[in-house]
């Protein structure tokens, strides 16, 4: 997968920019009247900072920025070159200022620079979750991990398989990295009878929730399906896209980000199907003809 498949799909060419956290706002624009990614505050995009609608501001007027947040709850992140939850804090408001969670660090310009030293982040509210995808984890946003294909045969976008990921009990991450757990979605949006952990340890209760007796189906699973088809025909040099979705308050999908590569294909292979299910074929028969095209880019010093 990772160095056939993804590359002829994927080409590495195109990558950096699509990766780009702090670019996907202007990359669904095209398909979405509405925003569909969290409320930005502040960019920093290679040293620069800016608004959540780009404009560019100098370090002061940044620190106006991050003093005049309204909603509880914050989240930065690297915009590039991050994965499984790193470098992901948390800031909960605390009277005038916001404070992580966990180290009590005041949120500053100058602590996101140390946070932070080669720039490349994004500042942005943290979304609440729908009562039905709390009802898993309520301390994580928990999301829907989709893999998302669009084929070589008509270019139509295809949701190939999905799982939900949910935090453990008192995490604010979902990721199975940081003790979370995965359940399959089967094609009519229903819930498998199992989750599994990072290391595929097969449970049927997590969270007190005993996945063997209780009957889940994400909600207007159809609603889910075309607008993961959407944000799939934003991407377009993309073919293989690994969304994560979340469900908010008033039940619409959100895109929280995608992945271009490093696909966690266990995920599917463990609880619905193979990787590219019906579409193995074609896929295995494009590669082969494009096989030239199978190459990375490697800088040594």
């Amino acid at each position: 997968m990772s160095n056939v498949i993804e590359p002829i799909l994927n080409p590495v060419r195109y990558r950096s920019l699509y990766e780009d956290k702090n670019m996907l706002d202007n990359f669904f624009m095209t398909q979405f009247a509405e925003k569909i990614t969290p409320l930005t505050l502040l960019r920093n995009i290679n040293g620069i900072f800016y608004t959540g609608l780009f404009k560019h501001v100098d370090k002061e007027k940044a620190g106006g920025i991050i003093k005049s947040g309204m909603t509880e709850r914050l989240i930065s992140k690297a915009s590039i070159d991050e994965n499984s939850g790193r470098s992901i804090y948390f800031w909960q408001k605390d009277g005038d200022v916001y404070k992580e969670v966990k180290t009590k660090l005041e949120l500053s310009v100058e602590t996101l620079l140390c946070l932070y030293p080669n720039g490349n982040y994004i500042l942005q509210e943290v979304v609440k979750q729908s009562e039905w995808m709390s009802y898993f984890c309520p301390t994580s946003v928990n999301t829907l991990r989709i893999h998302m294909y669009r084929s070589v045969k008509d270019n139509k976008p295809h949701l190939v398989n999905a799982v939900l990921r949910m935090g453990r009990n008192g995490s604010l991450v979902d990721n199975s990295h940081a003790g979370g757990a995965f359940c399959g979605i089967r094609k009519d949006g229903s819930l498998g009878d199992f989750v599994l952990d990072q290391s595929a340890v097969k449970q049927t209760i997590f969270n007190g929730i005993d996945f063997s007796k209780e009957h889940f189906v994400v909600p207007e699973w159809d609603k889910i399906e075309e607008f993961c088809n959407k944000v799939m025909l934003s991407i377009p040099h993309m073919r293989n896209l690994a969304l994560d979705v979340m469900i908010n308050v008033n039940g619409e999908p959100r895109i929280i980000e995608y992945n271009t590569d490093k696909f966690a294909l266990y995920f599917y292979q463990l609880t619905t199907s193979s990787v590219f299910d019906e579409y193995t074929d074609e896929v295995i028969e494009y590669c082969c003809q494009h096989k030239d095209e199978a190459t990375r880019i490697f800088v040594t010093f």
